[in-house]
């Protein structure tokens, strides 16, 4: 830490102890550069005691210059429960669950920058966010470490177990973890102590924690290189997480569905289709989250249009002729694919009113004719068969009252169809 971030830090601490964070002013982020593609990056500051206010700098960073840093991985939780922090010396709201995993690397690794997507997007910037979200792949792609930050709550569970008392997974490299070993050594130190203890019941909670739920969590570990997984006191590799997991409760959810897919990123399969319908129950706050917040781990999916001013049918439109435009749907596929796409969006509580809804722009009528090179995406090719035909149109009400004789032209007309019916259903 320099001379003059000791010193603010020390200001800091002394001014708020007498006074509200609330007094300070709040904290607006500073225009990205737009013309290179950068981000920001988290320096929390050090502290001396556990309750001195938790305070960081935000630094802009060009990719070009190959920053070094850590993304945290997180729930962002329930809104209504806000902590304040620092951030270039103002204030700053922060969730609960992020307060407290700020907590933690403020304790761990002192000097270390993070990516966290709460401080490091400005989330009143729509276009700002835009830009940012389309990046989120390469971002914890790029990462040294992802740090997974699964809760505060963990402790309660560890009081009388030691990280050396864990469930160990043999070593591991840097690059992927290796598989469990079977000399009688290994196992011997992989023996679970305490099959009754607080571990089995801690592991059962990890397992069912909402986090492996969340959507956007699935990038973050699959894109990961490296992943460090923080809970309570304890910090481990992804390696070590799961064989305790997997030593404890093999059922194959949470945590191990994930690295499954960790394992199967490098085999073609993570197509857009394929991804939105894996992962059609996953959760996020904002349905569009629900198409975008897949796109950065689709291979095929380079290019997506992402906007978070369009509305819901205007996303569902997209996506469909995205895929139509790159060839990526066969003709039997299109319907079914239509359905899940807009259950994703807009579940099926959703009216014609909320899925149209966004802020009104003036724009030209759309054509209603579209001329078909055989490249245009808003063209979808779909077999059909002839099942009957329009052959008379019948008096409106009000023609049907105050004329009789086109009434009895109607009654014709029905009697020609009902024949017609008759020897088709005879067979003759």
């Amino acid at each position: 830490m320099s001379a003059n971030q000791a010193r603010r830090r020390d200001s800091l601490g002394t001014s708020l102890k007498d006074n509200s964070l609330t007094v300070l002013e709040e904290f607006r982020h500073h225009p990205l550069d737009t013309g290179v593609d950068c981000t920001r990056l988290v320096q929390i500051h050090a502290a001396r005691n556990e309750d001195d206010p938790l305070a960081c700098d935000l630094v802009h960073v060009a990719f070009g210059a190959r920053p070094k840093f850590e993304a945290l991985s997180y729930r962002w939780g329930d809104n209504d429960d806000q902590k304040t922090i620092l951030v270039d010396g103002k204030r700053f709201g922060v969730g609960k669950n992020l307060w407290d995993a700020l907590h933690f690397l403020r304790g761990r690794a002192e000097n270390t920058p993070y990516w966290i997507d709460a401080l490091c997007i400005n989330q009143r910037d729509t276009e700002e966010r835009n830009r940012q979200l389309r990046m989120m792949g390469h971002i914890y792609f790029r990462a040294s470490t992802v740090v997974v930050w699964l809760g505060r709550k963990y402790l309660q569970f560890q009081s009388d177990i030691e990280e050396s008392q864990l469930v160990r997974s043999p070593s591991t490299t840097k690059a992927e973890p290796s598989a469990p070993s079977t000399d009688g050594q290994d196992q011997a130190h992989n023996a679970v102590p305490g099959e009754g203890s607080s571990e089995r019941e801690m592991v059962k909670e990890l397992c069912a924690d909402g986090y492996w739920n969340r959507l956007w969590i699935i990038q973050e570990i699959v894109q990961a290189r490296q992943i460090k997984v923080c809970f309570g006191k304890l910090a481990m590799t992804w390696a070590h997480f799961t064989h305790l997991v997997t030593m404890h409760n093999p059922d194959g959810g949470g945590p191990l569905r994930l690295d499954r897919h960790r394992k199967e990123r490098y085999n073609g399969s993570h197509t857009l289709q394929k991804l939105l319908g894996d992962h059609e129950a996953a959760e996020c706050k904002e349905p569009k989250d629900k198409i975008y917040g897949l796109v950065g781990l689709a291979a095929d999916a380079h290019g997506f249009p992402m906007d978070y001013n369009k509305s819901l049918i205007e996303i569902w439109t997209d996506t469909m002729e995205f895929m139509n435009g790159r060839g990526l749907l066969l003709e039997s596929e299109l319907v079914e694919f239509g359905k899940l796409v807009k259950r994703l969006l807009m579940g099926t509580q959703c009216g014609p009113l909320q899925q149209a809804l966004r802020p009104y722009q003036p724009e030209k009528d759309p054509t209603l004719v579209i001329e078909d090179d055989g490249r245009n995406p808003k063209v979808f090719e779909q077999s059909a068969f002839l099942l009957g035909y329009v052959s008379h149109v019948g008096p409106s009400t009000t023609e049907s009252i105050a004329s009789l004789q086109k009434l009895d032209e109607w009654a014709g007309e029905v009697q020609k169809i009902w024949q017609e019916f008759e020897k088709i259903t005879q067979g003759v």
